[in-house]
């Protein structure tokens, strides 16, 4: 199965569409973008359709068993509803979440001003507690 956006005119994600892989493959048995962009044409209406990929985030591709692989990472991340279309850097990316986090260009991936603390805890980001004092941020979430 491949996966396709349809973008609107801001570049935005609006519709995402899975189709079967016999609809993308050339005469030698490759996958082939233009063929299912073209299949997204005749079956949903005209506008700007992109391939993504279901195994690509922040620049790399993962398995199925979401382990990084050596597999070839395509369009940075997996584009879902609301994703912004990137073609400068030929690739999606999430809105941006907070005022304070910059865009990495090479992974087209979110990041905070400040660290991420610990991997055995849950945190969650505060951005005005970031705005009154910029070496806070994260905030641990007590259960």
């Amino acid at each position: 199965m491949a996966h396709f956006v349809k973008v609107n005119s801001q570049n935005i994600v609006e519709a995402t569409y899975v189709i079967a892989n016999n609809e993308l493959l050339d005469e030698d048995g490759n996958e082939d973008e233009a063929r299912g962009i073209n299949f997204c044409k005749r079956l949903f209406g005209s506008g700007t359709y992109l391939q993504t990929s279901y195994n690509t985030y922040a620049n790399k591709h993962f398995d199925a068993d979401n382990n990084e692989d050596s597999g070839t990472p395509f369009r940075k991340n997996y584009a879902s509803l609301g994703y912004i279309w990137d073609a400068d850097n030929n690739g999606f990316h999430e809105p941006q979440p907070y005022a304070s986090w910059t865009l990495d260009t090479n992974s087209l991936a979110w990041e905070a001003p400040i660290l991420f603390p610990k991997y055995d805890k849950d945190y969650w980001w505060d951005e005005d507690a970031y705005q009154e004092d910029n070496t806070t941020g994260w905030v641990e979430i007590e259960i």
